[in-house]
């Protein structure tokens, strides 16, 4: 039976509006699979993560989320002049900007009550805040506290340097000065000795093991023997105003805020990679960036929180460093799958390799892997969260080498 013209187009209609909705579904994974999310947060100047809990200081109010920042919650503590936080268990530390609520707020029970433990008498804002278990110090720059029971008595001593930064290291603060460079005690801040680090402003301190990461005006530096003696990282021209470690999911991975968006090492600063992908406007200079076990999170008092799942941003991590005899990518496991699987690859020598996502009619729907890898053996966690199910072809391609391979994804 033949089709009245009016059926056809009909026909036709539905066939283009079913390509342009799978487009439009390609578009919008592309868009966000692998890419920093806003998620519409406060506008924060600071966040620390605890556990399962996630808290933002906003300048009127602390606010909280256990869904991994996707919803948040005003606590109890809504006072103007809030600037700084740090957390460890349960305990919540807030430092203020304002002279009518100076000091230090503390949260005994993760932001539920909220107690002022520490009310200066000088008229300073918080500059720093660090906590490691019943140890707290933080400063308003020249002058330094430090605590012992968390937070319920201070100890006082005024220094000859203003603090920008503070880090713990067992037994051992380390301080990040304006313009003079990083210091360390070891009595609790009443002494403190200049590191060879010096004539240089110090915005940021983190430390992982013997290893401390300091951030600059001039880029970051690295001691590997607790602070004797520093380096200059490949990291050598931006403004850094703060550093993250996460090594939960692959390794150490050193993550520095600029003045121009965000950069990753994955090999204590011998190389870094930008990863500004989805980041816009004022939250690319002057950021503030935390991790939760999963996912990293940059805010800024100029734009609202954005995140990251810590597995796409490092890409992929090396699982073996024996070099293999040749090129080869691996098919992926497991295959179904949903919505996570697990791409191997190995490559004999040092090369620049590609690994991407493609739909059934060949259109690029991600980039995977874009960089250049040192011989050995290779693992991408892939997570298909924002993907339709589908078919899907993953290819791999360095100077010498090109493979592409299916995979099918099922919800």
């Amino acid at each position: 039976m033949t089709l009245m013209p009016k059926k056809k187009i009909f026909i036709r209609i539905q066939l283009l509006m079913k390509k342009i909705f799978f487009l439009l579904l390609l578009a919008l994974y592309s868009n966000t699979f692998a890419q920093w999310i806003n998620i519409n947060s406060p506008q924060f100047s600071e966040i620390a993560v605890s556990g399962n809990n996630i808290f933002g200081v906003e300048e009127n109010g602390i606010y909280s989320s256990t869904n991994n920042g996707t919803n948040w919650t005003l606590t109890s503590l809504n006072i103007p002049g809030l600037l700084k936080i740090a957390a460890d268990g349960s305990n919540i530390f807030v430092g203020t900007s304002k002279k009518e609520n100076r000091g230090i707020y503390r949260s005994t029970n993760s932001g539920v009550n909220w107690t002022h433990v520490l009310l200066p008498t000088e008229l300073y804002a918080i500059t720093a805040i660090a906590v490691s278990g019943n140890e707290i110090y933080t400063t308003t720059g020249l002058n330094f506290y430090h605590s012992t029971n968390n937070g319920t008595n201070w100890v006082h001593t005024t220094n000859s340097f203003f603090t920008y930064s503070l880090a713990i290291s067992g037994t051992t603060i380390f301080a990040g000065a304006e313009a003079t460079g990083v210091y360390f005690s070891t009595s609790g801040g009443t002494n403190w000795t200049l590191t060879s680090l010096g004539n240089r402003n110090i915005l940021a301190i983190k430390i992982n093991g013997t290893n401390i990461f300091a951030g600059t005006e001039t880029g970051v530096y690295l001691s590997t023997n607790s602070g004797t003696n520093w380096v200059q990282t490949s990291l050598n021209n931006r403004y850094i105003t703060s550093l993250e470690i996460s090594g939960e999911i692959s390794g150490t991975n050193i993550f520095a805020a600029t003045d121009n968006g965000v950069y990753l090492s994955k090999n204590n600063g011998t190389n870094w990679q930008q990863k500004n992908e989805g980041l816009s406007g004022g939250i690319l200079d002057g950021s503030h960036l935390a991790a939760s076990n999963i996912s990293l999170f940059v805010s800024n008092i100029n734009s609202t929180t954005y995140r990251r799942d810590i597995s796409e941003i490092i890409s992929v991590r090396q699982i073996s460093e024996i070099i293999p005899k040749e090129y080869k990518l691996s098919q992926n496991y497991p295959n179904p799958f949903n919505p996570t699987t697990k791409i191997n690859f190995s490559i004999p020598q040092k090369s620049f390799v590609t690994l991407k996502i493609y739909n059934l009619i060949g259109e690029e729907a991600a980039v995977l892997v874009n960089e250049q890898l040192s011989e050995g053996v290779y693992e991408y966690l892939l997570n298909a969260a924002l993907l339709p199910s589908g078919t899907y072809f993953y290819k791999m391609e360095t100077e010498n080498f090109k493979e592409t391979k299916l995979m099918i994804l099922l919800k």
